[in-house]
């Protein structure tokens, strides 16, 4: 019964506001979309690339920045040795009463979300510095925000959507070809990188 309504959505939400815009324009007051995913960005064929780039705007970000690069200095160069030394040794720490052996993948895919929060983009250093000491604080902190988005997420529906929305319309190497491209985040953030496998 609503003449008018205001439509909101993130991420994958907003695909779906979107069309929702296209077909129905004249039921919506306004619209809020966050994290733009329009339908011509092909997520997988540029989803190293894309990771790459937020990535370097950070540690450019922290270069620049008297006291960041001060507090943090190399920072650029210290995230890939911590992220090579968890290729070979995982950072084990207790989480919720029980052992968790962080690896490389893991720590990709917790800056990978630490990029969806402005408050916690600045937090990206703190973080790293703490994967070189072993302070698990700061990691059990990005820990439970990941868990926490992740919580939100239905596996099967996900799958489901991107199997038919997303790969049918890409080359099948370009996922690859990306990471390829982007060698220097291999092995990849945990999650998306099986994406395409399933």
């Amino acid at each position: 019964g609503y003449e008018k309504w205001v439509v909101m959505g993130g991420s994958y939400g907003t695909r779906l506001g979107l069309e929702y815009m296209k077909s129905y324009p004249e039921s919506i007051s306004a619209s809020i979309l966050l994290g733009l995913y329009p339908h011509q960005l092909s997520l997988y064929a540029n989803i190293f690339t894309n990771f790459n780039q937020s990535l370097n705007r950070v540690f450019e970000t922290c270069e620049n920045d008297p006291s960041c690069s001060r507090k943090y200095p190399n920072i650029r160069e210290r995230f890939y040795e911590v992220k090579n030394e968890l290729i070979v040794t995982p950072f084990t720490f207790d989480y919720n009463q029980r052992q968790f052996h962080l690896n490389a993948q893991d720590m990709l895919i917790l800056v990978h979300q630490m990029l969806y929060h402005p408050a916690l983009i600045s937090r990206i250093p703190q973080f790293v510095e703490a994967l070189e000491k072993q302070n698990a604080g700061p990691v059990k902190t990005a820990v439970d925000i990941t868990a926490g988005t992740m919580q939100l997420i239905n596996g099967a529906m996900y799958w489901s959507i991107m199997s038919q929305e997303e790969l049918p319309f890409m080359d099948s190497n370009a996922f690859q070809q990306d990471l390829e491209r982007n060698s220097h985040l291999t092995p990849g953030p945990a999650y998306f990188i099986s994406d395409v496998k399933v």
